[in-house]
């Protein structure tokens, strides 16, 4: 919103890619569908209060209501055309699993070997069939809080940062373009803008695991075992530190700005918080991030607006 209100712009009109991870997917075809940020907000108040439960995994049947409301019962990807759109999934039913890109345009292999046979079996479906609720849907099916959907679960478990997929779909789909004569068609990018979630405090960290001799020291174990389940966890579905290096060194190796915002929250935020309370912190934490980072922003915004 603040990039919004510096460029006079919506974002349809300051973007040609945008893409997006789980609850990101389900923001970018939002916002590909032609829907206000006012709006987008709004809704997501209303799906924390109709969709959040009391146990996981939580009914997904208000949600598919509103996805469904939002971006249209039968819309599918093709239908868009105002914005070249990547929702990411995770492709689930075989091992090991596989990133998968939802596009609302031709795959890059599609364009350079159309009469190439399906990847998987049943074959997935293509931007002219895959409808673009469902694509969201899958995109945010996060492990133990919604089911999967279909063959598909929570695109964060790839890639929960999407930033140096989509440079590498827009580089692959360049050199599609111009290996099939439509180099006229081909993306020269100007900017680079990441958004985030927001970043959990740092915290301190003690773990360490060895084999203990003593039994009385198995306890310990147990719970330097468990600690290190939950750094790979969340290293896993990191989307900051070193994954926004990456990508800032790869727009710096072909001189394209790049932007990345996401605040440092107060607490650790659960996925499915529901207290208006918290959420109102966030709101206010990351307004005054905006703030402090105004030349940053500014910047950016004069660079979009352009």
């Amino acid at each position: 919103m603040a990039l919004e209100r510096l460029t006079q712009r919506p974002p349809l009109e300051c973007f040609d890619w945008i893409a997006g991870t789980s609850t990101g997917g389900i923001l970018a075809s939002g916002l590909a569908a032609g829907k206000p940020l006012r709006e987008l907000m709004n809704t997501y108040f209303l799906i924390k209060d109709k969709v959040f439960g009391i146990t996981r995994p939580f009914d997904d049947r208000e949600l598919l209501k509103i996805l469904k409301e939002i971006l249209g019962e039968h819309t599918v990807m093709n239908d868009i055309q105002s914005v070249k759109l990547l929702i990411t999934g995770t492709l689930c039913d075989k091992s090991p699993v596989r990133l998968h890109l939802f596009r609302n345009y031709a795959s890059p292999s599609s364009m350079v070997a159309p009469d190439a046979p399906p990847e998987r079996t049943p074959p997935l479906a293509d931007h002219t069939q895959q409808v673009v609720w469902q694509a969201a849907r899958s995109s945010g099916a996060a492990p133990t809080y919604f089911e999967k959907f279909d063959r598909f679960m929570d695109g964060g478990l790839i890639a929960n940062n999407p930033t140096l997929d989509t440079l590498t779909e827009i580089h692959e789909r360049n050199l599609a373009l111009k290996r099939v004569g439509r180099s006229d068609e081909v993306t020269e990018l100007s900017v680079v803008v990441s958004l985030g979630c927001g970043m959990s405090p740092v915290q301190d960290l003690d773990v360490d695991i060895v084999w203990p001799d003593d039994p009385l020291e198995f306890a310990n174990n147990v719970l330097g075992i468990v600690k290190i389940l939950n750094i790979l966890s969340s290293q896993t579905t990191n989307p900051d530190n070193a994954v926004v290096d990456r990508a800032r060194a790869w727009c710096s190796m072909i001189n394209v700005p790049y932007y990345r915002f996401s605040p440092t929250l107060h607490q650790d935020v659960d996925l499915a918080t529901k207290d208006d309370k918290v959420l109102a912190t966030i709101l206010w934490e990351t307004r005054a991030y905006m703030y402090q980072r105004y030349g940053d922003v500014k910047t950016c915004a004069q660079l979009l607006a352009q």
